[in-house]
């Protein structure tokens, strides 16, 4: 049951200067990339607002599908359930727990001592272990992560590649990681044109000319 399409108005897409902003996502990873400030993190809230609670809403009688004021949005053959995480807000170190009413072994791991105790680094390491054990029992929802590569060392890049590639899973994952922005197996959604180009650019410019890039 794949997303399709999705359309934001009103609140999202003026923030950005536009009056209406249509998405539309392939199978597999579709990865949000774009400059600061160009609409990567408010496509991400959206999907959260929008669509994961008010989707729970709609489960609960408590929201019609017509109500919904903000964004519209297509899933190839019905809802299904969906997995936000934002790496920074939802980390133990920083102590607020606001997107995880789903995804409670996370919740969990997010409101031990042992994990405030640990790196951020480590604390996301887990989560995305949580997520190949999830996948592995065959239940794997819609992902949606807010720059997942915050405070990964190589080991943590790597795992984070594998859990995207390896696991059969949609997405939506914003990021500014050339580490995976460079690999052409992920549909890249661009809030500017060109790019993706011009961050492959750059990394070549640093490989051959490193104290001019």
């Amino acid at each position: 049951m794949p997303l399709t399409k999705l359309i934001l108005h009103k609140r999202y897409a003026e923030r950005i200067g536009k009056k209406r902003w249509t998405l539309r996502f392939a199978p597999g990873v579709n990865l949000l990339i774009g400059p600061n400030g160009s609409g990567k993190s408010t496509v991400v809230e959206c999907l959260r607002e929008e669509v994961l609670v008010k989707e729970k809403r709609d489960r609960w009688g408590g929201l019609k599908r017509d109500q919904k004021r903000y964004a519209t949005w297509d899933f190839d053959g019905g809802p299904m359930p969906i997995f936000y995480f934002d790496f920074e807000k939802d980390n133990p170190r920083v102590g607020e727990i606001g997107s995880l009413e789903d995804f409670g072994a996370i919740k969990r791991m997010s409101m031990s001592w042992k994990y405030k105790a640990l790196s951020h680094g480590q604390f996301t390491k887990d989560v995305l272990k949580e997520l190949e054990t999830k996948a592995s029992n065959g239940k794997m929802p819609f992902v949606v992560m807010d720059e997942p590569e915050q405070a990964l060392d190589l080991d943590g890049l790597r795992q984070l590649h594998r859990v995207l590639t390896v696991i059969p899973m949609q997405g939506v994952v914003a990021t500014h990681h050339p580490f995976l922005i460079a690999d052409p197996s992920f549909n890249c959604i661009e809030t500017r044109a060109g790019y993706r180009d011009e961050v492959l650019a750059a990394l070549r410019n640093v490989a051959t000319h490193p104290l001019t890039s």
